[in-house]
């Protein structure tokens, strides 16, 4: 999860805002081609969003959920500030995913959202890593969104009604996430 966050973000800084969708289960893979019940769930959960951003799969919440109950069992949550093979599952995914009504197009969906935000950067020590990566989390709203504007507009990408409510829902998506890890 943290690799998939940190593309998002990395993708956003160079004026990609993306969407994806993460699905679990068995699939099928022959030279170019693979299908598969997770394949077509994510297609068709990415395609609905509406924003910039990412999200659990209903196949990928439930085993998220699963494997999460599993490792509290087994180790304590620990905190830390930089990146380590032994840090528990449960801390970095429950550090880069935020329960949230993700925006879509037909019907807005609650799941686990990857967070891409500031905190990812300090987290895990890239902001040290890649000092060039502007901030995005700010407490002044107006500033936030004139960021999240800035890069849908990159690449002289066309902002027309379409964008419009993408830019919002990313925009409040950064904003509610912001202080997740302080309280």
């Amino acid at each position: 999860m943290f690799k998939a966050c940190t593309l998002l973000r990395l993708a956003f800084e160079g004026g990609v805002p993306l969407r994806g969708a993460v699905s679990y289960g068995e699939y099928y893979i022959h030279d170019r081609a693979f299908l598969g019940k997770p394949v077509i769930e994510a297609h068709n959960f990415e395609s609905d969003q509406n924003w910039s951003g990412a999200a659990l799969c209903k196949s990928a919440e439930k085993e998220y959920l699963m494997r999460l109950q599993r490792q509290s069992q087994k180790m304590p949550l620990i905190k830390s500030d930089a990146i380590n093979p032994i840090i528990p599952y449960n801390f970095v995914s429950t550090n880069c995913l935020y329960k949230y009504l993700i925006p879509c197009k037909k019907a807005n969906v609650e799941t686990f959202a990857l967070c891409w935000d500031d905190s990812l950067l300090f987290m895990f020590g890239l902001k040290k890593q890649l000092p060039s990566i502007d901030r995005l989390n700010f407490d002044n709203k107006s500033k936030v969104y004139k960021i999240i504007r800035e890069k849908f507009k990159a690449h002289d990408k066309p902002l027309g009604k379409t964008v419009a409510p993408m830019i919002k829902n990313t925009a409040e998506f950064i904003i509610k996430t912001k202080d997740r890890l302080n309280g």
